[in-house]
């Protein structure tokens, strides 16, 4: 696969949510869990939370801003930086497990709460829509969804920020000067480190917040 850019996502609900709705109702499945709002359910039952997380069932990128990150995917061994794009960090050695639907899913915070039901379809693309100062309607992404076929992989994230970044004063851009890359390859081992990579006590996963530790250290 040749880098491939997902609609963007708007993370309300300050995360993003990776995984693949085969594998995430096969798992409800067999926990007999009928819970609709799940980060509700997960706050409340924090072994199911680390479970999901050590399987590669569902894997959060969290604590971040309410911003519309660009996403990018890519299975190729040799990772190429889209052009309007430069890195700011780098994430190794996820793992995850996409399920029979052949399906690969980022979600808001917000979603993965508010629709249990779609998830459960998967039906993993939905949109929304926000208001200017103006009471312009302005439609935007807070689920998409990527064919990938099923097996294990690990993948990498990469933290992209705007070679030529949005100023604050254009309202309708200044929110979209982030990305994430997502590189992925298959891998039939099943062992991995995801509790500690989804630590984020140990990492930023912010990309505005990490480039301030970065530019607080060099002061």
């Amino acid at each position: 696969m040749s880098m491939k850019e997902l609609n963007s996502i708007y993370a309300f609900g300050y995360g993003l949510f990776i995984y693949s709705p085969g594998t995430f109702n096969e798992w409800m499945q067999e926990k007999k869990c009928r819970a609709k709002k799940m980060l509700s359910y997960l706050d409340k039952h924090k072994d199911m939370f680390l479970e999901m997380i050590a399987k590669g069932i569902a894997l959060p990128i969290y604590q971040i801003p309410t911003y519309q990150y660009s996403i990018y995917i890519t299975t190729e061994k040799d990772v190429n930086i889209p052009e309007d794009w430069e890195q700011v960090y780098l994430y190794k050695d996820w793992f995850i497990t996409i399920g029979t639907d052949d399906k690969l899913c980022f979600s808001s915070f917000e979603f993965f709460e508010e629709h249990r039901n779609l998830i459960a379809k998967s039906q993993c693309v939905f949109m929304g829509e926000v208001f200017d100062i103006n009471d312009n309607p302005h439609s935007f992404y807070h689920s998409d969804e990527i064919q990938m076929p099923k097996g294990n992989y690990r993948f990498d994230i990469y933290g992209l920020k705007r070679k030529h970044p949005y100023s604050e004063t254009d309202r309708e851009n200044c929110n979209k000067n982030y990305a994430y890359l997502f590189a992925f390859r298959k891998d039939n081992n099943d062992s991995n480190e995801n509790l500690e990579r989804c630590d984020n006590d140990t990492h930023i996963f912010s990309i505005e917040e990490y480039l301030e530790e970065v530019h607080n250290k060099e002061r």
